[in-house]
């Protein structure tokens, strides 16, 4: 399981140089990026503004779909929570209080290959920007209650079902539960349909251009 997240490390590293190279310095302003591990735990991948937007100096955790490289994944995973070595359960990203993320940059990879990819071997990262808040709404608006879907997920793993509905009638949202990692993450995932909706902008980056997602 370690050498997994190595691997997801090494392969985030590389997608944010392909973000810097092609994505950041031609559409955004005042971009910064963060490489002290302390503060990125905080959920701060980089800081930028987009005039266009109305946005200045926003916070961005860059989330990649790492495992799902070149699967066209239809749905992105939003983690609820997790389990530690000790297994004790901890509130996920999403949910976590003590994040400082603003926005998410959501990323579908396009590459060359599946492991071990490298800055040069990125055909094409599709792009989300949804900013944290609206993504919390949405799944209140759909008529879940964010501190019952908390308590559901501990029946979850007592029954160890991969998939549940939530209760709602949108199929667009439902839980998954990966109990073959070591995490044991219990995430909410998101139909692509749905986050394109909520989102800023819905873009392709490859290294000659960025254009609008279809």
């Amino acid at each position: 399981m370690e050498s997994f997240r190595r691997r997801d490390m090494n392969v985030e590293r590389e997608i944010s140089i392909f973000l810097d190279r092609y994505f950041y310095t031609k559409a955004a302003k005042e971009f910064q990026r963060i490489n002290d591990l302390e503060t990125q735990l905080k959920g701060i991948d980089c800081t930028a503004s987009f005039p266009k937007l109305g946005l200045e100096k926003i916070v961005i955790d860059e989330k990649a779909a790492t495992h799902y490289i070149n699967k066209n994944l239809p749905t992105f995973a939003f983690e609820i929570n997790f389990l530690d070595k000790k297994g004790n359960e901890h509130i996920g990203w999403l949910l976590d209080s003590q994040k400082k993320t603003n926005y998410y940059l959501l990323i579908w990879v396009k590459a060359k290959k599946k492991w071990e990819v490298k800055c040069s071997d990125i055909l094409q990262l599709e792009c989300m920007l949804i900013e944290r808040d609206k993504i919390i709404t949405t799944i209140k608006e759909k008529g879940i209650e964010i501190k019952k879907m908390v308590e559901q997920t501990g029946s979850i793993r007592k029954e160890k079902h991969q998939s549940i509905k939530m209760p709602t009638n949108d199929d667009k949202l439902y839980f998954y539960y990966t109990y073959h990692l070591a995490e044991k993450p219990i995430n909410l995932i998101i139909r692509k349909e749905l986050l394109k909706e909520i989102s800023l902008f819905h873009i392709l980056v490859t290294p000659q251009k960025i254009s609008l997602a279809k």
